[in-house]
């Protein structure tokens, strides 16, 4: 989150106010990532849980804000991965959650040590529509076979209010 939230603000490798600042949380996150794209490099078992879409999220962010994305081949490795995780975990209703991919068994949130009635990880918009925003510069677009559905999604969760409930609001 934090080095997400660092490019939004500026901090590019190559580019923006902050040029240079970024580099040093984006190698982090490069160096964390396991061969098979997860972004949770040696976590432990407590610890597991915050390496989740986010940090690809802020890999592909960085990298479709790079002025000569050929330049930097490790970030370009490192979102080629991590988009191929995300595609594999979006979830059977379109939509993606934050850390698991969830095929929807209801009776599992009426188990009695479920917290908060999570005994799964449901997609939500607030997470398909960043998991979206962020395969775009991977040149992921609107009729990508990951897209479509995971539009349909979001159409479905929109309330009649015209917006959509956050998961961590």
């Amino acid at each position: 989150g934090v080095v997400w939230a660092a490019l939004r603000a500026g901090y590019t490798d190559t580019g923006g106010p902050q040029a240079g600042n970024g580099e040093p949380g984006t190698e982090w996150l490069i160096k964390q990532q396991q061969a098979n794209g997860y972004p949770g490099g040696k976590a432990t078992y407590y610890d597991w849980l915050y390496c989740d879409a986010i940090a690809t999220f802020a890999l592909a962010e960085a990298y479709g804000m790079q002025s000569d994305p050929t330049a930097h081949p490790k970030l370009r490795e490192a979102v080629r991965g991590g988009v191929h995780l995300i595609v594999a975990m979006q979830n059977d209703d379109g939509g993606w959650a934050a850390f698991d991919k969830t095929t929807h068994r209801e009776w599992m949130e009426h188990v009695p040590f479920a917290d908060h009635n999570a005994m799964q990880d449901p997609s939500c918009a607030e997470i398909t529509g960043r998991t979206i925003e962020s395969l775009c510069p991977c040149g992921m677009y609107a009729r990508h076979p990951a897209i479509l559905p995971s539009v349909r999604y979001i159409h479905a969760k929109q309330e009649p209010e015209g917006c959509w409930w956050g998961r961590w609001r």
